[in-house]
């Protein structure tokens, strides 16, 4: 018995040196620095997001893991579930998405249009997409328009869509327009009014340099299930021009609420907030936009984290 116990001992010692001294040397041989084969961008950049895309209605856009916020371009009506085709007219950037799911389109709300050259409500989708490109976490393309050009780039936290946009034409003058315009009233949609669509809707422009909103939805993939969206819009620059819009009229007011009627038209339920910016050549102009499910004061917080 007493030989017994020894030898577990004995066995418990040697294993303990042997882990002890396997880790000594191991960690010796760590370099200070990780080298660059071990860096995990490499291994990210071997992803592709677009894998799916178009049989699959896979997200080609930016979000991070279980993230609310799903950065991703819309083309125009009538959208798949995803809202996303390659190669046609990219309308702009929505906020909430589904990945991947059959049935009709639902969500794609908070829509953000950049567009260089005079403000243009009738015909803001590109012309040519160039460029379009995706990783994990980004997305990024170039929409071209006659007026001019503009480089998107989107990613995202949980809570917020970050976009930055590049403006610049081909022409050689040395000051230039930039206009962004955010659709509060904006859904994927595909039918009519049995699919997704907006209900009711709010806009305001806060300060020089921010706008905030709501809009209330229903229809869709997954019945019709109301919800309401609150969003956040912190800009880089402050505004030359500012103001409110509804279908394709620009308005100076600073605020303005709309409860459509059950007939209207879902193509004709447009509502936002305009900001236009005095540019040079290529300068950029970044937004934050804070998404929230339950107050505009959750929104502008997501921001600020």
């Amino acid at each position: 018995m007493i030989f017994r116990i020894s030898l577990y001992f004995f066995a418990l010692v040697f294993s303990l040196f042997f882990v002890f001294s396997f880790l000594s040397c191991n960690l010796n041989s760590i370099p200070d620095q990780p080298s660059q084969e071990d860096d995990i961008f490499p291994v990210a950049g071997l992803v592709n997001p677009f894998f799916g895309s178009v049989t699959g209605n896979v997200l080609p856009g930016a979000s991070v893991p279980f993230g609310m916020v799903k950065v991703s371009p819309d083309i125009l009506p009538p959208q798949p579930t995803n809202g996303y085709r390659p190669g046609l007219p990219i309308a702009g950037f929505s906020h909430t998405h589904t990945s991947g799911t059959g049935g009709g389109p639902r969500y794609g709300n908070i829509l953000v249009i950049p567009q260089t050259g005079p403000p243009d409500l009738k015909n803001y989708a590109s012309v040519k997409n160039i460029n379009e490109r995706a990783f994990p976490g980004y997305y990024g393309v170039t929409l071209a328009r006659k007026t001019g050009d503009v480089i998107a780039e989107v990613t995202s936290t949980s809570h917020t869509g970050f976009h930055k946009y590049t403006f610049y034409t081909w022409n050689k003058e040395e000051n230039i327009k930039g206009n962004i315009f955010i659709d509060v009233a904006h859904t994927l949609s595909r039918l009519g009014l049995n699919d997704s669509r907006c209900i009711e809707a709010f806009v305001q422009i806060v300060s020089d340099t921010s706008m905030q909103g709501w809009g209330s939805f229903s229809g869709g993939w997954g019945g019709q299930n109301p919800y309401q969206v609150y969003f956040y819009a912190a800009f880089s620059e402050p505004f030359a021009e500012k103001g409110v819009w509804n279908d394709t009229l620009l308005d100076s007011a600073n605020k303005s609420q709309i409860i459509f009627e059950e007939n209207t038209p879902v193509k004709k339920r447009r509502i936002g907030a305009y900001a236009s910016f005095n540019l040079k050549q290529n300068q950029t102009v970044g937004v934050r936009v804070g998404i929230s499910y339950l107050s505009p004061e959750q929104a502008k917080e997501n921001v600020a984290e």
